[in-house]
C-alpha cells in the first residue's frame, strides 16, 4: 500500500485499488498527517489548516469526527491513527509514503554525485522523478495555506531534481533524456534561469539551435515583462555562445567544473 502526495492524493492499494476518502475535510487532515508521518500534529494546528483563523464554535468536535471517518477507511489498511498528546498521528512505513521514496533517492543521487559516479546518479535521480504524478497535492494545495506551504516546497524539491537530473544528463552526454523534464519543468516555473539554461545546452547538443535561441528568447521576454529585469550574465553568455556556435558547447568535460564553467552555472 502507498499513500501518494505527489500529485493528487491518493491510497493505492496493493492490488491496485484506490482506498476511497472523497470528502474535502478529511482529505486535508489526511494530507496535514501524511505530511508527517508518526509524528503527533496538533489540533490547533489541524484545525488552522481546516479553517485557517475562521475556526467555527463546533470546530474540536467536526475534526473528531473527520478523524474517525479516516480510521473506518484506515483501519482496513492496517493504518491507525492514534489520539494523543492534544493531537494525532498517522502510524506507518514511512517508505509507503511516495515522498519518502522520492527522498531516499534523491539521497542516493547526491552520494554518487559526491564520488563521481554520475550513471546511478541519473538512474537515481530518474526513479525519483518517476514517483511524480502531478503537482504535489493537486487539488489541496489550494484549500489551505499551510497544505499550499507543503505543496509549495515539495514542488520545489522537485524542480531542483530536474535541475540536478539535467546537469548529470549533460555531464555524460545524454541530453535527449532530459528535454521532456526541462520542458515540463520550465513550464511549471517560467522564471527559474538555470533551467532554460540546461534547456539551451541540451538543445545545442542535440542540432536544435533554433530551439535553444527561442527558449532563450522565452526566457528573455518573461523576466522583463514579470519581474522587469535582463536575464544573468550566465545566461546572456550562454546564448552568445550558441550564436557563435562556440566549440565549446559540444565538449564534454566543458561540465567536470560545475562551479567554475560558464555555461554549467547557467
Amino acid at each position: 500500500m502507498k499513500f501518494l502526495l505527489l500529485g493528487n492524493l491518493e491510497i493505492k492499494q496493493a492490488n491496485g485499488d484506490s482506498a476511497s476518502v472523497t470528502r474535502l475535510r478529511q482529505l486535508q487532515v489526511l494530507a496535514n498527517l501524511l505530511a508527517m508521518p508518526n509524528t503527533v500534529i496538533s489540533t490547533e494546528r489541524l484545525m488552522r489548516g481546516l479553517w485557517e483563523d475562521r475556526a467555527p464554535a463546533s470546530a474540536r468536535g467536526n475534526l473528531k469526527s473527520y478523524v474517525c471517518d479516516l480510521r473506518k477507511v484506515l483501519v482496513r489498511l492496517d493504518v491507525p491513527i492514534e489520539t494523543m498528546n492534544g493531537g494525532y498521528r498517522i502510524v506507518l512505513d514511512p517508505a509507503d509514503v511516495d515522498v519518502t521514496l522520492f527522498d531516499q533517492e534523491l539521497t542516493l543521487a547526491n552520494r554518487a554525485l559526491a564520488t563521481g559516479n554520475h550513471l546511478p546518479a541519473m538512474e537515481h535521480l530518474r526513479t525519483a522523478l518517476g514517483y511524480w504524478r502531478g503537482p504535489a497535492l493537486d487539488g489541496l494545495a489550494d484549500s489551505s495555506h499551510l497544505l499550499g506551504a507543503v505543496a509549495a516546497k515539495l514542488n520545489d524539491k522537485r524542480l531542483t531534481a530536474v535541475q540536478q537530473f539535467a546537469g548529470t544528463c549533460l555531464r555524460i552526454g545524454m541530453q535527449s533524456m532530459v528535454l521532456p523534464y526541462l520542458r515540463d519543468a520550465i513550464a511549471e516555473d517560467p522564471l527559474r534561469e538555470k533551467l532554460t539554461g540546461y534547456l539551451m545546452l541540451a538543445l545545442y547538443r542535440e542540432g536544435r539551435r533554433a530551439e535553444a535561441l527561442a527558449s532563450y528568447q522565452t526566457l528573455r521576454t518573461a523576466l522583463v515583462s514579470d519581474v522587469g529585469v535582463e536575464p544573468c550574465r550566465e545566461i546572456e553568455i550562454l546564448h552568445q555562445q550558441i550564436l557563435t556556435d562556440d566549440p565549446l558547447l559540444v565538449r564534454r568535460e566543458m561540465l567536470d567544473s560545475l562551479d567554475s564553467s560558464v555555461v554549467a552555472a547557467a
